[in-house]
């Protein structure tokens, strides 16, 4: 939360090793766009000065509800259609053109993530990943935003890595590959 940046330098932490993206959406009325976005995360970066931060990508569904989305019911909602599925899948509902719908939400907020990690070090983290493939395909979407930029003269990160969270037991079965593919876990 913001208030515990207030005690980053005196209690000798190395960083921040799970940024939370969801509270922002959590708390806001409407889903905050890029540039509210870029704003929550480089005051974060700001304040955090040369330490690390690993920015979690958008994990909500199950009990991380947002107030202005609708939800299905699911008969598993912990482990169903939430997290970086629901990112890698769900439309914005603003998007009007049809070939820029699919992955619009996962694709703005790693617009926010580059924005505002420009020229410092950008971490990701892909919660709920339960395949090869999930974490393959969201971390192409990151490249492709990262290319695109760097196409369009936009500032860019110096580095970035991107990772998972292993929580999911299916991925434990393709972990060596995944290992091969992520800069950390």
């Amino acid at each position: 939360l913001p208030m515990d940046f207030d005690y980053i330098e005196t209690t000798n932490c190395d960083g921040v090793g799970l940024y939370r993206t969801e509270i922002p959406f959590m708390t806001s009325d409407a889903m905050p766009d890029v540039e509210k976005q870029v704003s929550y995360y480089k005051n974060l970066m700001d304040r955090c000065g040369d330490k690390k931060v690993i920015f979690r990508s958008l994990d909500v569904g199950s009990d991380k509800l947002l107030p202005y989305w609708a939800y299905a019911g699911e008969a598993n909602p912990a482990i169903g259609w939430r997290s970086i599925r629901l990112t890698l899948d769900r439309p914005a509902p603003t998007v009007q053109n049809q070939l820029f719908r699919a992955k619009a939400i996962l694709r703005k907020q790693i617009r926010a993530f580059l924005l505002s990690a420009a020229g410092k070090e950008l971490n990701v983290m892909f919660p709920m990943i339960s395949d090869l493939a999930e974490f393959e395909d969201a971390k192409e979407t990151l490249m492709i935003e990262l290319e695109k930029d760097k196409s369009h003269g936009f500032p860019v990160p110096k580095k970035v890595n991107v990772g998972l969270m292993v929580e999911v037991p299916s991925v434990i079965f393709q972990l060596d590959d995944i290992l091969q593919r992520a800069d950390f876990v």
